[in-house]
């Protein structure tokens, strides 16, 4: 039972609300199997004890009550399994119905206490059951009266301890109201986050269907840049032609460069000849002018002599 809530963890922790429930939780669990024989009331006692010193020493008297609890628990669950044989049980069964109807008067209202009450029915069945088996458990009942005595030597103190935990009900009425605000606030925040998880899952949603459209565009333009990769290939290729017509053009250009030049040459050659040409040219109809002036004063010469020659 250490496992559950070791005695040396109490040093470094507080007597929180949570706690003092964790506790009585665990004290209800502890007693719970003791009854039903999963746990042996030595093992229980010891467990118990030693979590009540080291509440008492780590917690002092803020939780003095607390750690009573504990003894009170104890004592009444060493009380309930302590009892074998049907003497035993008979003289005990008095003994426990008292001290549990005295409790009940003074307002006992835990749910140890209850508890106890259906210990007590377990007793009475067996009380049935060992008065069957008594001759067979004469030697066991040495063990189960030494029991027994001790058992009622710490009746005296379970009771001390039961007037400690009436001092504790107030704490506990306390507790209670508190874990029910607590209660009343997680609703609301349970509610208030519920609300939020459902405005939060619609965000998520239309950021889903906003990254599926991103993810079709995205595969759109991925086609679409391997279209225009495949594009610019097929231009680099074009360029590469491109390039080499254009290397055939320049040396073509310069092969026609040389030819014009030369072209040229002769054009400038032609164009000195042609001016030589229409120097001399000018010469001639210079001349040929002044022929056809002397030939036309001839004409009037011939004229003339016509008509003298008609005269004679």
């Amino acid at each position: 039972m250490a496992a559950h809530f070791p005695a040396s963890q109490l040093a470094s922790v507080a007597p929180t609300l949570s706690l003092r429930v964790h506790i009585v939780s665990l004290v209800k669990k502890m007693m719970k199997e003791a009854r039903d024989g999963k746990l042996s009331a030595i093992t229980v006692a010891c467990e118990l004890m030693t979590m009540r010193n080291a509440i008492q020493l780590n917690w002092k008297s803020s939780m003095q009550a607390m750690s009573n609890l504990f003894q009170a628990a104890f004592w009444l669950m060493v009380v309930t399994k302590s009892t074998s044989s049907a003497g035993n049980l008979g003289k005990l069964e008095a003994t426990v119905v008292a001290d549990y109807l005295l409790l009940q008067e003074e307002g006992a209202c835990l749910d140890e206490l209850l508890e106890v009450q259906s210990g007590l029915e377990k007793v009475r069945v067996q009380k049935k059951a060992v008065q069957v088996r008594l001759e067979h458990q004469e030697k066991e009942s040495s063990r189960l009266i030494k029991e027994l005595e001790e058992a009622r030597s710490n009746l005296a103190e379970t009771a001390r301890a039961y007037e400690e935990l009436k001092e504790l009900e107030p704490t506990w009425q306390e507790s209670l109201e508190e874990l029910r605000d607590l209660s009343e606030n997680q609703k609301a925040q349970i509610e208030q986050q519920k609300m939020e998880i459902e405005a939060h899952q619609a965000v998520i949603e239309r950021q889903q269907q906003q990254l599926q459209q991103q993810r079709e565009e995205y595969r759109s333009l991925s086609e679409e840049l391997e279209q225009q990769k495949e594009a610019s290939q097929t231009l680099r290729n074009q360029l590469v032609e491109w390039e080499a017509k254009a290397s055939e053009l320049h040396e073509q250009i310069a092969n026609l460069t040389d030819s014009v030049q030369e072209e040229k040459r002769k054009v400038i050659q032609l164009e000195e000849e042609l001016s030589h040409e229409r120097s001399v040219s000018s010469g001639l109809r210079s001349e040929i002018g002044q022929l056809q002036q002397q030939g036309e004063v001839l004409r009037g010469e011939l004229a003339e002599l016509q008509l003298q020659r008609l005269h004679f």
